[in-house]
């Protein structure tokens, strides 16, 4: 699960952190079936070409929509009010505040 996403998540609902993260592993499993599910009817109604042009196309079509809708030129603290720290000696990291 990618960092950023958590934090802002659990930012969003300080109160219920414990439903936030259920969300997400839920929101993340139901796509995984999801995408399984229909790869798997592609696989069997169609030609092996087939499945790798529609794979190709639709991780083209992610990344355009994640281009469209980033913000270029903002650190990701501006989203979350938050940085994420990392010890150089154990390599575990944390959040602070981000200073203004």
């Amino acid at each position: 699960m990618p960092l950023a996403a958590q934090v802002w998540l659990l930012d969003a609902v300080p109160e219920t952190p414990e439903a936030a993260s259920a969300a997400n592993v839920t929101n993340l499993q139901l796509s995984l079936a999801a995408g399984s599910a229909l790869g798997g009817v592609l696989v069997d109604s169609t030609t092996l070409p087939v499945v790798f042009l529609t794979a190709g196309a639709t991780v083209f079509a992610a990344g355009v929509i994640a281009a469209v809708a980033g913000r270029r030129g903002r650190p990701a603290t501006a989203l979350t009010g938050r940085a994420v720290v990392v010890c150089r000696e154990s390599g575990a990291h944390g959040l602070q505040r981000a200073r203004p």
